[in-house]
Formats: structure tokens, C-alpha cells, sequence
């Protein structure tokens, strides 16, 4: 793998990244104004079902009231535990997806070294056979018909036996 591709690479990662980061920020963000929705309509419930009790303009009694109260507080409470529980999901996927992406990279850069090995054995191999006169044909020619004879040879020997 040349530099080039491992520098453009580390560009993808880092912008992947940041692209994340950014994403996490704004759900970080929305997570806060719900908590802040929440806690204004938590006030705004209280203060008017206070009034409500208090001006005895409903059936309201104060039991009453506490329940309906608690139970929308909950019903608040659980919408935010499930958005935080998404912006968790979503910061997992992130850095699942980062983690595949390393993964790659480092794939590719094994498999580049594995064929540069490849190649250079081959090379290695290429100057050896030049270097005693032989071609890669003659070489398998010889082994084929080396090995023919040696199986040959076997199999008389183990027939005396």
C-alpha cells in the first residue's frame, strides 16, 4: 500500500470520525433541551394543578392530582431514558463502524505486505533459476517427472518387501 493510499485513509478516518463526533454532539444537545422541556413542563403541571386544587375549579383533589402527576413525570422521565439510551446505541454504532473501518485498513495492509512478500520470493526464486541456467518450466518439468519416478521407485520397493 503506498503512502498515499495510507495517508488518504487516515484523511477518511478522520473525517469519519469527525463526522461522528459532530452527530453525537447534536443528539447530546437534544438530549438537553428535552431534559429541559421536561423540567419546565414538570413546573408548569405543578403550578397549574396547584391552582386547580386550590381555586377548587375541578374535582381535582389533591390525592388526585399527585397521581396524574406522577404518572405524567414518569411517562417524561421514561421518553428521555429511551432517547439517552438511543444516543448510547447510536456513540456504539460509532465506534463499531470505526473499529470495522481500522480493521479494513489493517487487512489491506497485511494482504499489500503478503503480495509485496509474494512477489519478492518469486522474484528471488525467478534469479536463482537464471542464475543456474533454468527456466520455471524446465524447473516443474524435471520435479513432475522427479516425482513420477520416485512414486515409481516406491512402489517396486514395496512390492519386494
Amino acid at each position: 500500500m503506498s503512502g498515499e493510499q495510507l495517508k488518504a485513509q487516515a484523511t477518511v478516518r478522520a473525517a469519519i470520525d469527525e463526522s461522528f463526533k459532530r452527530m453525537e454532539q447534536v443528539v447530546e444537545l437534544q438530549l438537553r433541551s428535552v431534559e429541559n422541556k421536561i423540567a419546565d413542563s414538570k413546573r408548569l403541571d405543578l403550578v397549574s394543578g396547584a391552582k386547580a386544587v386550590m381555586v377548587q375549579q375541578s374535582t381535582l383533589t389533591p390525592e388526585k392530582f399527585a397521581d396524574i402527576t406522577l404518572s405524567q413525570f414518569a411517562a417524561r422521565e421514561q421518553i428521555l431514558a429511551d432517547a439517552r439510551a438511543k444516543g448510547a446505541a447510536l456513540k456504539e454504532a460509532h465506534a463499531n463502524v470505526l473499529r470495522a473501518y481500522d480493521q479494513t485498513v489493517e487487512a489491506q495492509k497485511a494482504l499489500d505486505n503478503y503480495l509485496r512478500l509474494e512477489r519478492f520470493d518469486e522474484k528471488v526464486a525467478n534469479e536463482l533459476l537464471l542464475a543456474v541456467g533454468l527456466t520455471r518450466e524446465q524447473l516443474e518439468t524435471w520435479t513432475t517427472t522427479g516425482l513420477a519416478a520416485f512414486e515409481k521407485a516406491s512402489a517396486v520397493l514395496a512390492a519386494i518387501r
